[in-house]
């Protein structure tokens, strides 16, 4: 009995020695646990060698889930190169990819390998860094020595300096179990950008690591640096930014004094992230830009070349081919129209100038052409019964259109015929010419103001042969839009001349010039500043559009607060604040709602004095001396008939007494 109970105290030192042994080893029987805060992932290992933990690596290649992906990356200590050997293609969900580095030892030449830049899609990537050796970064209840966090503090501060990461961890699952570091808060800096501290995390929870994540990036946009640009354009970037105050809280400081609808949004975009604003007054940046076989200008260059962050310039939402070039959300629509000069005014002297409409006068006259006709067919007939020789059919459309116009005919027969043409007569002076047409077209001839023909459509554009000068960018726009087996449009588009900046004085001093625009800017510029004595538009708009785009601005694809100010910007459109920025400057400007489409356009009063009163008057003086003068003649002719049939003298007399007064006239 005392040698069994020797030998089972044996067994079990023994085996609880051999435990102890067991214990030491990092042994990991679901590794997936270590990578269980993020739903989709990427998995990086890094290979350093012998003294890599294998266990740890096939744990990780059993435990993979359909939704993550592993990448062995080999690492050459000595030479300091990193190769990448994909085990699986990278599994990009979406565009935040999470991705997490398993690694032996940190060092910064993993934040200076070139892999480095080509892996993270996006600065929002939630960044997980595992550190399996547990010959550093120990701690005790969560505290860590003073060099190894100095040297983790220095190590995440340059990974957030050098790739702007929002969202990193480092974890030691063997060192310092169930703990992870993470950016906590910001502190200042030497340079534009601000340093960020870090702090220590539980990691029992997954949900608790998430939700510390979302945390650690929460108000980072406040006070980061951002480089944007906004130039002159009316009216939706104007520094004539009178009576804000009366409109809304504005600070012309924050905008470099630009206010009008692209002033507004950025002012309210820099006011709530509170953004540290760099504004741009590069010359290659002070305009719209267009790409040109390869070749980026403008502020859309500067956007393709990372030299800015966001573009506040408002401009019409199409593609660009180039992929560093992203469109926050939309602001606002307009049209893209031409522009001509507003047709001229009929002269008041040409009162009878389109009576009425060309159809109705052709019906009008193959009437009466069509009545002559049928008299002169009823001539041959009676020819051929009778024998009497009928007259040409000249004369008997001449005969038709004075019996119907003037009322009376060249041959004393009656006639069925001749009696409609009498009829058709009284029709068309009765009805027609004087108590429609012709009285009402006179009345309004003088008092409503009448235009030629305005172009309405592209049509009449192509057709009337006009010359389009316009930017580069408005062409290569207008190339998307132009049908191109349409030759009237290809020949439009082939005549255009390149014009940067031209005034619009140019198009009224040239009637077959025209030029392109946002149909609702350049509606405000005309009202404004090209308006004729009486404050009609002299520039007129074509109703007919070459099509409707949304319009927003751009930014650059790797701008960290993308996202952010698109969402904000939503949030704007929601309200309907763009909308009323745009009705602000409008009403700011003092630009009355006028709409361009107005056909009856009230003729202006003229003064006159009475020295312009002369002739009017002289011609009238003439008139009623000329009627009275005639009165009198009628009075003496009227009595001396009168004495003459009381004396006797009859009808034949009388033409002799006519005939001997014309004599002696003569």
């Amino acid at each position: 009995m005392k040698i069994f109970t020797l030998l089972l105290l044996t067994s079990l030192v023994v085996n609880s020695m051999a435990g102890e042994i067991l214990n030491d080893e990092p042994i990991i029987t679901n590794c997936s646990a270590l990578l269980s805060f993020v739903t989709y992932i990427q998995t990086i290992f890094i290979d350093l060698g012998e003294d890599t933990d294998f266990s740890l690596k096939t744990c990780l290649l059993k435990n993979i889930q359909y939704d993550q992906a592993v990448t062995i990356i080999k690492t050459q200590e000595k030479q300091k190169d990193f190769q990448i050997d994909f085990t699986k293609p990278l599994f990009l969900t979406s565009d935040f990819p999470a991705t997490t580095i398993v690694i032996e030892r940190l060092s910064f030449d993993l934040i200076d390998a070139p892999f480095f830049q080509t892996l993270f899609v996006s600065h929002w990537s939630i960044v997980y860094i595992l550190v399996t050796s547990d010959k550093r970064f120990k701690c005790d209840e969560g505290t860590m020595n003073s060099q190894d966090l100095t040297f983790l503090e220095k190590f995440m501060n340059k990974l957030w300096l050098k790739f702007r990461f929002m969202l990193v961890g480092v974890g030691f699952p063997f060192a310092c179990q169930n703990i992870y570091a993470g950016y906590y808060g910001k502190k200042q800096s030497n340079t534009s950008l601000y340093d960020r501290g870090i702090t220590f995390y539980d990691t029992y929870r997954p949900i608790d690591v998430i939700k510390t994540f979302m945390f650690s990036g929460k108000d980072l946009a406040e006070h980061y640096p951002i480089r944007a640009s906004l130039f002159f354009r009316y009216p939706t970037s104007i520094t004539t930014c009178k009576d804000t105050l009366y409109i809304r809280r504005f600070d012309r400081d924050l905008t470099y004094g630009f206010c009008g609808l692209d002033g507004m949004v950025m002012h309210d975009v820099l006011k709530y992230f509170k953004f540290n604003l760099t504004f741009s007054e590069d010359e290659s940046c002070i305009n719209y830009g267009y790409v040109d076989s390869g070749n980026v200008s403008g502020s859309l260059g500067c956007i393709a070349r990372k030299e800015l962050d966001v573009s506040f310039n408002s401009r019409f939402m199409t593609s660009y081919s180039h992929d560093n070039i992203h469109y926050l959300y939309y602001v606002t629509t307009d049209s893209l129209c031409a522009l001509v000069k507003q047709a001229d005014i009929i002269p008041i002297w040409i009162a009878f100038y389109n009576i009425s409409k060309f159809s109705v006068l052709c019906f009008v006259f193959s009437l009466i052409v069509s009545l002559g006709l049928l008299m002169w067919i009823k001539a041959l007939i009676e020819k051929m019964l009778t024998g009497r020789k009928p007259m040409s059919l000249w004369f008997y459309v001449h005969d038709a259109t004075k019996s119907s116009i003037l009322g009376y005919t060249l041959r004393n027969k009656k006639t069925v015929l001749r009696g409609t043409c009498l009829f058709l007569s009284i029709l068309i002076n009765a009805i027609f010419q004087v108590s429609v047409i012709l009285q009402s077209h006179i009345n309004r001839t003088y008092t409503t103001l009448q235009r030629y023909k305005n172009i309405e459509t592209l049509q009449d554009l192509y057709s009337c042969g006009a010359t389009l000068y316009t930017s580069p960018n408005i062409k290569e726009l207008l190339r998307e839009v132009i049908d191109p087996n349409d030759k009237s449009q290809v020949n439009f588009l082939n005549r255009a001349q390149m014009s940067t900046g031209m005034k619009l004085d140019f198009l009224i001093k040239n009637p077959k010039v025209t030029t392109l625009d946002r149909k609702n800017d350049i509606a405000m510029q005309i009202l404004e500043h090209y308006k004729d004595i009486h404050g009609k538009p002299m520039i007129n708009i074509v109703e007919e559009c070459f099509s409707n785009y949304f319009l927003s601005y751009i930014a650059r694809s790797d701008f960290p607060f993308f996202e952010n100010v698109r969402e904000f910007m939503e949030r704007m459109q929601g309200a309907g604040l763009p909308t009323m920025y745009y009705t602000w400057t409008q009403r700011m400007l003092g630009i009355p709602e006028v709409t361009f489409k107005n056909p009856q356009e009230a003729r202006p009063f003229a003064e006159t004095s009475l020295d312009n009163l002369r002739i009017s008057y002289a011609i009238l003086f003439c008139g009623y001396f000329l009627s009275t003068m005639l009165f009198v003649v009628e009075l003496w002719k009227g009595r001396r008939d009168r004495l003459q049939n009381e004396n006797g003298m009859g009808p034949v007399s009388n033409r002799k007494l006519k005939k001997k007064h014309v004599r002696g006239a003569l």
